[in-house]
């Protein structure tokens, strides 16, 4: 829905708006005051103030794989009133994409950033998904400079080698689990939402097939990258999605000893080589916690679940 938002204005008034602009001026109000100013164009960075307010060390949430951080703001909703929350969306998010860029060139760009708002640590990072890799590695640069970090999250983030099928899984198996897990995560939204769901998901569906022939016809025909601002946003988001999966499949964890908290979801797909611990054991061997939420992975930062997600990491802040 906030992709449409961005979109629909951008139709009306010539101007494209970050995604995390519907944070920073989240009211009709708010928005048309941003936009009727003269000669003002939306600026740019990584950090994010999700809510800045609150005396205690902020949070710093690292992106998933879209790069974009809309989808933390229920769960800094609900870490109470004294709790700063700050995220850090992706290198290339405004279509300015910085190819073949490893895992650790973007924990130390993010790291530049949130020590421009905290010099000094304790740091508190976290992450969902791939941005819980990203967190993992920026604590270990952070470590290695001499900086504390009193806590690493990672919210249903899989070492990427537990990510696999299991050898001996076959490939009908295979077939199988993901069917049956996707049936599971579509029917468990559809039971929370209104049957206007399948209308949104349709469309959703629609724009990321656009979005990846799009892709492909550029790859196949050899056309220059794009003018950034000719660029729709679903297409920015899907190559990002890709960039961010290489980036992950040629990064190598390495051991950290500091204090970690895995949150895994109740629903797992079966056949993955991923633990309880979902992977993270052997590497993680300081101070690790594994605390189950209910949900699957994609609901995980969604009601009713997140609100049991955040009562669970109000606990670690």
């Amino acid at each position: 829905m906030a992709v449409r938002v961005v979109v629909e204005i951008e139709k009306l008034t010539k101007v494209r708006l970050q995604l995390a602009m519907l944070l920073q001026a989240p009211t009709i109000a708010e928005l048309a005051e941003l936009l009727r100013r003269e000669n003002w164009t939306p600026s740019w960075s990584c950090l994010v103030p999700i809510r800045p307010g609150g005396s205690k060390p902020p949070l710093f949430l690292m992106h998933a794989h879209g790069g974009n951080v809309l989808e933390y703001y229920p769960l800094a909703n609900l870490l109470g009133a004294d709790q700063p929350v700050y995220a850090l969306q992706a290198r290339g998010l405004d279509g300015r994409f910085v190819k073949d860029s490893k895992l650790e060139d973007m924990a130390a760009a993010y790291i530049a950033e949130l020590r421009s708002l905290q010099p000094e640590g304790p740091y508190y990072l976290g992450g969902f998904c791939f941005g819980g890799l990203l967190a993992l590695e920026a604590a270990q640069q952070l470590t290695a400079a001499g900086q504390e970090v009193a806590l690493l999250v990672m919210i249903q983030t899989m070492h990427p080698e537990a990510m696999r099928f299991k050898p001996s899984t076959t490939i009908l198996q295979r077939a199988w689990y993901q069917a049956t897990k996707r049936i599971s995560l579509e029917a468990d939204k559809l039971s929370r939402r209104s049957k206007g769901y399948v209308a949104t998901r349709f469309g959703y569906l629609s724009g990321v097939i656009g979005a990846r022939m799009a892709i492909a016809i550029d790859r196949l025909t050899g056309r220059k990258q794009k003018d950034p601002s000719r660029m729709s946003v679903q297409y920015i988001a899907t190559t990002l999605g890709k960039l961010h999966r290489r980036a992950a499949e040629t990064w190598t964890p390495r051991p950290y000893q500091g204090k970690v908290v895995v949150f895994r979801a109740s629903k797992q797909m079966s056949g993955l080589v991923a633990d309880k611990n979902l992977g993270w054991q052997p590497i993680l061997n300081g101070n690790l916690e594994v605390r189950e939420v209910p949900g699957h992975q994609q609901t995980l930062l969604l009601e009713p679940n997140v609100a049991r997600l955040a009562s669970e990491l109000s606990k670690y802040l």
